[in-house]
């Protein structure tokens, strides 16, 4: 689980959608939802939330990062996820700030960003950044597949804890 760094490689591609005029990262996202909807909050529909204040932090979604999930569990669906539904072990998504009014990590920014682009272009996930970003740059041994296909078991780092133990199952 990279976590993180599919952040900046996820805008990547976004953006190299948006230059073929595919998204807009200033519409409502709603308009690209068609599988789950942000609940109520502090946006409005003069102050919606976007792509553009996504990918910068600035939507006013909470919940922060996530703490990932151990080889051999359940994996909860995106969906799952931003409910805060099991296995999920997330926090339900809350939109408490205005947009654009306050810089807040938002790990559930991108995860709403990645299902609006998955309902958008009616992909999942991996197809779709291979298609944009993986494949056009000649990765060949790069995936944004969940779970990590056993064919990436000997290349893959291994996940450790904050003292520098291996995590059970890598």
């Amino acid at each position: 689980q990279a976590g993180s760094l599919a952040k900046p490689v996820t805008v990547f591609a976004a953006f190299r959608m948006q230059q073929k005029n595919l998204i807009n990262f200033d519409t409502n996202i709603e308009q690209y939802l068609s599988r789950y909807h942000l609940p109520s909050g502090a946006q409005t529909e003069s102050n919606p939330v976007t792509l553009r204040n996504i990918f910068t932090h600035r939507s006013g979604i909470i919940a922060g990062g996530y703490e990932g999930y151990p080889n051999g569990s359940a994996i909860p669906t995106d969906v799952q996820t931003l409910s805060g539904l099991p296995p999920s072990n997330a926090p339900k998504l809350e939109i408490v700030a205005p947009p654009n009014t306050q810089l807040r990590y938002s790990g559930a920014g991108y995860t709403v960003a990645e299902i609006a682009l998955q309902d958008r272009f009616e992909k999942e996930f991996d197809p779709l950044m291979q298609e944009w970003l993986l494949k056009p740059f000649g990765m060949k041994q790069a995936s944004f597949s969940q779970p990590i296909p056993p064919k990436f078991f000997p290349q893959i780092a291994r996940g450790h804890d904050s003292q520098g133990k291996m995590i059970p199952g890598g």
